[in-house]
Order: C-alpha cells, then structure tokens, then sequence
C-alpha cells in the first residue's frame, strides 16, 4: 500500500502507525511478504537506494533450537515473536524514514551548493559582458568627441 497519510515531518509515532498497520496485513494475509524500498544514507552528497526484506522475518545468526532442550519459553515463541514483531517493525521502520529523509536534505544541500556554484559563475560572467560593454560605450564616446574635436580644428 502506499502511505500518503504519513507525510511530512518523520515521528516515531507514524512509523509505529504505519508498521502496526503492515505487520496486521501481513498477519491477516493480505501480503505474503513485505519489502522496503528506500534510499539508504551513507554521507550528504550519496544515497543508496536499497530494497530490503522484512517479513516474512528471518534472521541468518538465529539458530534452530533442539526441541528437547532445557529453554522453555513462555508464553511460546511465536507469541513473543507477535508481541515484538510490531516493535522490531516500528523502530527499523523509523531508521528507514530518518534515512531517507536525511537523503533528501543531503540532496537538497548538494542542489543548493551547485546552484550558488552556478549563480556565482553566471554572476561573473555577466559582470565580464557588463563591462565589456561599458568599456566599448566609453571608447565610442571618446572617438566621438576626438573626431568633433578634430573636425573642428579643420
């Protein structure tokens, strides 16, 4: 789904809104697998854009436990595992908002240093012409007056 609605200024609170939402789907079917999609900061001036796998959730360093081991969890796994699905969810989903927003102003300051590079040069150049320009006005006027002067002496 697309999450128009959490626009705007990024807040713990709209990603916990917006993961509880995704983890509900997921739990009621809806969706068999959630990916993110977003744009992973590494410094202001590079982003790289980034499609990760949540759900269904793994996790490479977990090891399979024996049955018959002496850990007994209680209440059980899996409702453990619901309980802090939805927080697990929340917090990654929070760094992937704080991350693509701080892409974005990373952009933003890059786009505003190269315009004022820009500006700066375009400024110079113009200030060149305009005076350029100005010099050949004078120089014009200054023959002007010379040749009346001369035409007059004649």
């Amino acid at each position: 789904p697309y999450f128009d609605r959490y626009g705007g200024k990024v807040t713990f609170q709209k990603a916990r809104e917006m993961a509880g939402e995704l983890v509900q789907m997921y739990l009621n079917r809806d969706y068999d697998e959630v990916f993110f999609l977003y744009n992973e900061f590494k410094n202001a001036v590079t982003q790289k854009v980034t499609l990760e796998q949540f759900l269904p959730f793994s996790n490479p360093g977990v090891k399979e436990t024996d049955p018959n081991s002496l850990v007994i969890i209680k209440p059980d796994a899996k409702s453990i595992l619901e309980q802090l699905l939805g927080k697990i969810f929340a917090v990654k989903l929070f760094r992937i908002m704080l991350e693509s927003q701080a892409g974005e102003h990373g952009a933003r300051m890059a786009a505003m240093e190269n315009a004022t590079k820009n500006a700066g040069e375009m400024i110079r150049k113009l200030t060149l012409q305009y005076n350029k320009q100005r010099q050949a006005g004078i120089t014009k006027e200054l023959l002007e007056i010379i040749a009346g002067s001369e035409s007059q002496k004649n």
